[in-house]
């Protein structure tokens, strides 16, 4: 469909740069010569976020011309939510978007529900191989959270093989025995040095409802390390960056591809040009506006 004026967006999410998706989105709709609107009728309230759902519901009472969309990002299986009280709040939104074609699945099988499928934004990195390797491994997240498994590396970096390399945690939260190599929450020039400086990013999570550093460590160069019971990693990853999720096949992994690094390097970049596309923020914005166009 044609779009001949102006779409008024509300967008609800999360908002704490540089962590928050949601800035990412906006961004996305604003180049996609979308406006943004703080109160007021709009054609489409976007939530980002499942803790702001009764304020996007609202949003929509108080303007029922607006249509609402409502992203899924996961459904935290691990944590045994209440699936029946979620599917009642989903069923209040105009359209359920889903974070990627694993999560899709789940919002189908566990409440019986169709969705679309739109993927989440990138940062802004991009590769420069002027920058050298000089970090061996980095992990990038929520990593004191169980479900990321940050004790695979800490055991990864505590095997005496590997006692010499460089290492570092990146995110809102640290591993316990590695508070001396945690960077905390970084910018996003940051980042994206540190990923085009690291060899291998340890994706280690179980249940994700994407993985953005996988995509992200494809895009600067680095190898991402995935373990296979991720319940992404057939969807996104490359073969030949998968481990079975115990420290042992982690690290075989690792030795293996260090062997022939400028070979599987060049197969990440390969995946990493046609992700930092698919991926990138106003894509990933274009595919919500899509998703609004089709029902209306």
């Amino acid at each position: 469909k044609l779009l001949m004026n102006k779409l008024r967006i509300k967008s609800i999410g999360w908002y704490k740069p540089p962590l928050s998706q949601i800035d990412r989105i906006n961004e996305g709709f604003l180049q996609n010569n979308c406006e943004l609107i703080e109160d007021g009728e709009v054609d489409f309230i976007y939530n980002h976020d499942f803790s702001q759902i009764e304020k996007a519901y609202q949003y929509k009472l108080k303007y029922s011309k607006s249509k609402y969309l409502q992203k899924v990002l996961d459904l935290s299986l691990h944590s045994k939510p209440d699936l029946n009280g979620l599917k009642q709040k989903l069923l209040r939104a105009d359209l359920i978007l889903t974070n990627s074609q694993t999560i899709q699945n789940q919002v189908k099988e566990y409440l019986d529900l169709d969705s679309v499928v739109v993927y989440d934004a990138i940062k802004d990195v991009s590769y420069n191989p002027e920058i050298k390797k000089e970090i061996d491994f980095i992990i990038i997240g929520r990593n004191s959270d169980p479900n990321k498994r940050g004790y695979l590396f800490e055991q990864l970096i505590e095997l005496p093989e590997n006692k010499n390399r460089i290492f570092y945690s990146i995110g809102p939260e640290s591993l316990p025995t590695i508070k001396n190599n945690y960077l905390g929450i970084i910018n996003d020039e940051t980042l994206n040095q540190i990923y085009n400086s690291s060899k291998f990013v340890c994706c280690f999570g179980l249940e994700e409802g994407l993985n953005l550093p996988l995509v992200e460590s494809l895009i600067c160069g680095s190898i991402p390390i995935v373990c296979k019971d991720m319940t992404t990693y057939k969807e996104i990853c490359p073969l030949g960056f998968g481990c079975e999720s115990n420290v042992e096949s982690i690290n075989n992994l690792i030795k293996e591809l260090e062997e022939d690094y400028i070979l599987y390097q060049k197969i990440a970049l390969d995946y990493g040009q046609k992700y930092k596309i698919f991926f990138d923020k106003k894509t990933a914005a274009k595919r919500i506006i899509d998703a609004y166009l089709n029902i209306v």
